[in-house]
């Protein structure tokens, strides 16, 4: 652009670095985090607050963006501090920036009388007692409020889920505000609970004045609006969170009785994946089919939905010479035994599962395109030397599943690891219950079928001869979020959600 200055990579360093000169331990750089070259934190601990710049490859040109760190500004406040910092910022371009920045940030705190003392802390804590008793004193007896009962914080809530081992954590869930969507619902194990200015970007962490309530399972039990306590029994009401998971489980219990004298506690095992290859490959939870487990054990519907994925991430197989052999393998297959053609995969649905996790409403879903999205760069450096995944020999799962083992090398593996770690990073957490292991299903039995032949296991002697079988080789050029819903698209696949091509 015109007139723009330029200031190399050398000057943003020396920026950096005169930085970390200047506040030692308490500045912290980390490279190379999602869109932004450097994330760099300042942590002024006289002020109880922290800094953080966030410089994309344009900074100082295009400025940068600025998060502050503080429990003692409300969010208001903040967000009228980080405008003018970055109404000033923009004034300074093409210079190096932060230093001035953090000036101005202490001048602020300095002005708004902002301090980690405990001195002063005391003496605002005596100026309001003896304000409280001097109004008191004028207030006649019979005119004075009633006191609310005091409710345990959202703090409290987190320290008992974390330290009490009777509470199942990922049983609860967080709903909080973002300020850009609105209140949002995540599991708690999906949270990193550390302090705010110690944890970085590759972490979900949110301050806890956002939190709005929490839940067990599907039940709220703790929320700020309501002034409901239910963990503690705070707030007056005196119910605590052990009389509400004894209602629930009672009421589970309840409903599958119920459901038992009319004779339909056989469909409960419709939540077995076996009926279609709408799960993707068949290898997820079978909630009643869980080895030790009595089939008239009563399962709680809240775990049969949560564990059960709807959705995975997959490399389509496209290779011409792949799907040729899958096909003659299942026309071989078809051909002595007829009955098993409604259980091979459809060759336009062939592909590798890299990991299935559950997105259970649309935002869950806008949210895991946004991230693919945004680690498409990340994914494209890992495999930029190219990765081919060879298809040899076939192999059976639990003799029900049959599939065409993957040969690869270690990258693939740290490729799909990167994939795993974002997802959880940002709450979408895998639910893989198995150890990851690479194959492509060319079939698997389904329950109609099965009960057809009286047999669920494929016998191995349709296959005989053919267990050394080479399919093909293929290079990794591209990635498809997927859901698991019977609907397929135009071309056969499978409904995809959002998809990333790594070729030029």
């Amino acid at each position: 652009m015109a007139g723009e200055i330029t200031i190399g990579f050398d000057a943003v360093a020396e920026e950096i670095n005169n930085l970390k000169a200047d506040y030692g331990s308490e500045c912290r750089v980390i490279k190379n985090i999602g869109d932004y070259d450097y994330v760099i934190t300042v942590k002024f601990r006289s002020l109880g607050a922290s800094l953080k710049f966030m410089l994309t490859e344009q900074y100082p040109n295009k400025g940068l963006h600025i998060v502050i760190i503080c429990d003692k500004l409300f969010d208001k406040e903040k967000d009228e501090i980080m405008k003018s910092l970055m109404e000033g910022s923009n004034e300074k371009k093409n210079m190096p920036m932060m230093k001035k920045i953090i000036d101005e940030f202490q001048v602020i705190c300095n002005d708004k009388k902002i301090c980690d003392s405990g001195e002063d802390k005391d003496k605002l804590k005596k100026h309001k007692t003896k304000a409280n008793k001097k109004n008191s004193a004028k207030q006649p007896e019979d005119r004075k409020p009633s006191k609310k009962a005091s409710m345990k914080t959202s703090i409290d809530v987190i320290k008992r889920l974390q330290w009490d081992e009777s509470l199942p954590q990922d049983a609860f869930t967080v709903g909080y505000i973002d300020r850009f969507v609105g209140v949002v619902e995540k599991p708690f194990t999906a949270f990193c609970w550390e302090d705010l200015a110690s944890v970085d970007y590759t972490v979900l962490a949110i301050p806890k004045h956002r939190i709005q309530y929490f839940k067990y399972k599907e039940l709220i039990v703790w929320d700020k609006s309501r002034r409901l306590d239910h963990v503690f029994g705070s707030a007056g009401n005196g119910r605590t969170i052990h009389d509400v998971m004894a209602s629930y489980n009672e009421s589970v219990i309840k409903e599958a009785s119920v459901d038992r004298s009319r004779g339909t506690a056989d469909n409960c095992d419709e939540y077995d994946d076996t009926d279609s290859d709408d799960s993707d490959d068949g290898i997820t939870i079978s909630m009643n089919h869980v080895v030790g487990v009595p089939s008239d054990v009563p399962v709680d519907p809240y775990w049969q939905n949560k564990l059960r994925p709807n959705h995975f991430i997959a490399i389509r197989i496209t290779d011409l010479d792949i799907v040729s052999q899958v096909d003659n393998v299942q026309s071989i297959i078809c051909e002595m035994e007829p009955k098993y053609a409604s259980c091979c995969i459809p060759l336009s649905c062939l592909h590798v599962t890299l990991c299935v996790f559950r997105l259970n409403f649309p935002e869950h879903i806008q949210e895991a395109n946004q991230l693919l999205t945004s680690i498409q760069d990340e994914l494209k450096s890992l495999i930029a030397e190219g990765i081919k995944l060879s298809f040899q020999e076939i192999d059976m799962f639990y003799n029900r599943v049959l599939y065409a083992k993957i040969h690869h090398e270690n990258r693939f593996l740290q490729f799909v690891d990167h994939i795993k770690m974002c997802f959880n990073a940002a709450g979408l957490l895998i639910k893989d219950a198995y150890d990851f292991v690479p194959h492509m299903t060319i079939m698997k039995t389904t329950r109609p079928v099965s009960r057809e032949m009286n047999t669920k296991d494929i016998d191995p002697n349709l296959f005989a001869g053919y267990e050394g079988m080479t399919f093909g080789e293929q290079d990794i050029d591209s990635v498809h979020l997927c859901s698991m819903a019977e609907d397929r698209q135009d071309d056969g696949f499978y409904i995809t959600q959002s998809s990333l091509t790594f070729t030029n």
